[in-house]
């Protein structure tokens, strides 16, 4: 997970994970995205916007059809949700909230497929 633009990943180890197809598979989510779009607008829809810092007079603007939707940002929870699970690891950036966050839901366990790592 990165936000570096993919135009600045040259002469970094970005680019030869991006060149080297054969041993990596590389996935970029945009906020734009069917799948970010399509999940923000479910939140939105059952009710736990609260939750997300979402406020509900937007989603009172969001069923009248109105334009832009106000939906909530939902691109950093799935790249969160996603590293958390990644079956070969991770590694974060020393200090950063969004890796220790990854690192806490790693901890408790959040995928379905493990159970909480010791410490």
């Amino acid at each position: 997970m990165t936000d570096l633009p993919q135009g600045n990943w040259t002469g970094s180890y970005l680019e030869d994970l991006s060149r080297d197809s054969d041993a990596f598979k590389l996935h970029v989510l945009r906020e734009k995205d069917e799948l970010v779009t399509r999940t923000a607008k479910n939140l939105a829809a059952s009710g736990n916007e609260m939750k997300f810092g979402f406020l509900p007079e937007s989603l009172d603007r969001m069923k009248k059809n109105l334009h832009p939707p106000y939906l909530p940002d939902m691109l950093l929870y799935i790249e969160e949700a996603v590293c958390s699970c990644a079956s070969l690891g991770f590694v974060g950036t020393a200090g950063s909230t969004i890796a220790e966050s990854i690192e806490l839901m790693r901890t408790h366990g959040v995928c379905s497929s493990q159970g909480p790592t010791e410490l």
